[in-house]
């Protein structure tokens, strides 16, 4: 009986040392990083138990989700209006509304059509823009040949969905710059370019959704999704030929549409007549046409220095090509201006106009808060900068140095994306996350 209480006292012992040295030791890590003995459980709490502060570190995939989560609440609330009530406390300008205005973008002097070729066209089709600027007639359309054509304009499809949010995503490497792939997917539709892609590695920078795509020449019938609308340009009388030769055979899916000269002649008026735009900037006027409100992605003109001319590619563009690239900012930048509860740039302190930053109170004017709306926390817009740059108390990360053989095109599309063995390095800078000074 002696032996059988020495025992338990033994192992009574044992616990009480087991359960002391555990209490001790979760203390202590606490302690290390100065926090109370006092344990909730909360994520936060679990990442300070493992040693880590969540808000020291851009490598804090928890914390960085979390960071993500709630600018897209933010920019869904305040500029998609997913929640009307929230939205009238961030714009407080004299257009703010309780409910959603119900009209397109382009008022009075919307394009009319029609904006593709379609069967009830009659035979004389309108001119379309050369690469000098100047119009050419694609000549005449049998009745045969109308027969093969869609039935009805896209036009019609496009505006029957009632798009209240559209992303318009070009194919810029500022896209690079900021992980907004949510951000765009979550808009009603969502315009691209060419080879403009959403899948991987790509999809975190520039979305998965594509519900339309405009394409050139030299990326006739691309698409990704059997449901895009795939607006098909035609600037010779050769690719009217082959577009209908491949409708009447089947080899294009039904949703493969030729843009009208229509809509050529519309946005050239409204531009430079002089001048072919670029097929972003058509993308750009008809989002406006069949859209209530538009988010800009990947147009930012100051890339050079700063990332890739492409997101996707090492293409880069020659001297008349870049040109145009940045004449065409200065109309950009003016769209934001004339009408900024309409048309914001998705890339935080793209175009200018005052500074900002992302904890910016309801006060703020409606172009400078939506200039940092998708800031990161920590960060702000500055004048003096395209990106966003810390705010007081946060500091930048270091940039990334990045080295490429860029691919160059010639002038004219026969030698399209000629290799120059010239390397190109640029210094990334890292805007989509900021450390705490603390």
């Amino acid at each position: 009986m002696a032996r059988l209480v020495v025992v338990l006292a033994v192992v009574v012992f044992l616990l009480l040392l087991f359960n002391t040295s555990n209490d001790n030791n979760e203390n202590g890590n606490k302690l290390v990083i100065g926090k109370s003995s006092s344990f909730s459980g909360s994520t936060n709490d679990q990442h300070l138990r493992n040693g880590r502060n969540p808000s020291s570190s851009c490598d804090d995939e928890i914390a960085t989700k979390n960071n993500k989560e709630e600018m897209l609440d933010r920019f869904r609330r305040a500029w998609l209006m997913v929640d009307d009530d929230a939205s009238s406390s961030f714009l407080s300008d004299a257009t703010t509304r309780t409910t959603r205005e119900k009209t397109t973008i382009i008022t009075g002097n919307s394009f009319k059509g029609p904006l593709t070729l379609h069967s009830k066209l009659g035979p004389k089709l309108p001119k379309v823009p050369k690469a000098n600027g100047e119009m050419e007639d694609l000549g005449l359309i049998s009745k045969l040949d109308a027969k093969n054509l869609p039935e009805r304009d896209a036009l019609e499809e496009l505006r029957e969905r009632e798009f209240k949010t559209c992303a318009v995503v070009g194919n810029g490497g500022s896209l690079l710059l900021y992980e907004h792939g949510d951000v765009i997917d979550a808009h009603d539709a969502v315009f691209r370019f060419n080879d403009g892609t959403g899948k991987e590695p790509y999809s975190k920078y520039a979305g998965t959704k594509t519900t339309v795509r405009l394409v050139n020449s030299q990326h006739r019938g691309y698409r990704e999704s059997e449901e895009e609308i795939v607006l098909q340009h035609l600037t010779a009388p050769a690719h009217l030929k082959l577009y209908v030769s491949n409708r009447a055979k089947k080899l294009v899916n039904a949703k493969d549409y030729a843009l009208s000269g229509a809509f050529y002649s519309f946005v050239k008026n409204r531009i430079d007549k002089k001048s072919t735009p670029t097929n972003g900037m058509y993308g750009l006027y008809l989002a406006q046409s069949v859209c209530e409100k538009i988010t800009i992605f990947g147009f930012a003109r100051q890339w050079y220095n700063a990332t890739r001319y492409h997101y996707h590619n090492d293409y880069e563009p020659t001297g008349s090509q870049n040109a145009r690239d940045s004449a065409e900012m200065i109309p950009l930048e003016k769209l934001v201006r004339d009408k900024p509860t309409k048309v914001m740039f998705g890339e935080p302190c793209v175009g200018g106009g005052g500074s900002s930053s992302s904890s910016s109170s309801s006060s703020s004017s409606t172009r400078n808060s939506g200039r940092c709306l998708l800031c990161p926390k920590g960060s702000r817009c500055d004048d003096a900068s395209w990106v966003p740059i810390p705010d007081v108390g946060y500091k930048a990360m270091p940039k990334e140095k990045v080295c490429l053989y860029p691919a160059r095109s010639v002038e004219g599309p026969a030698r399209y994306g000629d290799i120059d063995a010239r390397e190109r390095c640029y210094e990334q800078p890292k805007v989509d996350c900021f450390l705490s000074r603390s």
